[in-house]
């Protein structure tokens, strides 16, 4: 087994491949400050090894097998973050619209998961059938509660977005920069489509970080999403599943 020195890899037995998507490459991401969304704050200068579409190991040196099937990218000077996720995006209502073109438009924005609130279950199957590249999609959820009062609540990303000649994904970034302009530190806007939306869909075990074990949906920026939210559009790279597209 030929090796490059990087250091310790930590293998993960979760797999899973999106619809139509083939199983991905051994992929790592080196020297990439990685936003940590849960408690916030970078974590600089690191290794990302992502296998079968799942993140195996976060560290500072990282032992990989070297083949055909491994991809090494070099992110020095970029930033890593969770991928996107758009809670209020009306794909049952725009279907055909949606399909193709425009989910892909959605991941240039990296944007790698959409929740419709009104979304019919066959809608959800069919879009992601049709699509190769396709964000993730989750079906709407219950209220557990709906009754209860509302003491304090956490932003999610997710507008009602009238103007579909706007390009998929570009109303989630002027979302969080409101919510920055209306008081929110840029974290809190960063959460707000990442670790708040993944908690709501209690998918925190999945998405919402980039922490071991988490399926591997990610944007490389190439600046820092936490000195201005705005840097969040400065999309280098996705990653989709394990899969590094740029």
């Amino acid at each position: 087994m030929k090796c490059s020195a990087l250091g310790v890899v930590f293998c993960s037995s979760f797999l899973w491949v999106g619809p139509g998507l083939p199983p991905s490459e051994t992929l790592v991401i080196t020297n990439v400050n990685v936003v940590d969304t849960r408690h916030g704050g970078l974590v600089p200068k690191v290794n990302v090894v992502i296998k079968d579409g799942v993140i195996a190991a976060i560290s500072k040196v990282a032992l990989v097998e070297t083949g055909p099937h491994n991809r090494l990218v070099n992110a020095e000077g970029r930033y890593l973050i969770p991928g996107l996720w758009d809670m209020h995006a009306r794909l049952s209502q725009h279907a055909a619209w949606n399909r193709g073109s425009g989910l892909i438009l959605y991941l240039v924005n990296g944007v790698t998961g959409l929740r419709d609130p009104d979304g019919a279950e066959e809608k959800h199957a069919e879009t992601n059938a049709d699509a190769m590249l396709s964000p993730e999609i989750a079906k709407r959820g219950l209220s557990p509660h709906p009754e209860l009062g509302i003491v304090e609540f956490d932003a999610i990303g997710g507008l009602e977005q009238a103007d579909l000649d706007s390009s998929p994904g570009a109303w989630l970034h002027r979302e969080m920069e409101e919510l920055v302009n209306t008081g929110s530190t840029p974290l809190q806007a960063l959460q707000s489509a990442t670790y708040n939306a993944a908690l709501y869909m209690a998918k925190l075990d999945e998405y919402g970080v980039i922490e071991r074990g988490h399926i591997a949906d990610m944007v490389l920026l190439d600046e820092n999403p936490l000195d201005d939210i705005r840097n969040a559009e400065k999309v280098s790279a996705v990653v989709l599943r394990g899969r590094y597209f740029s």
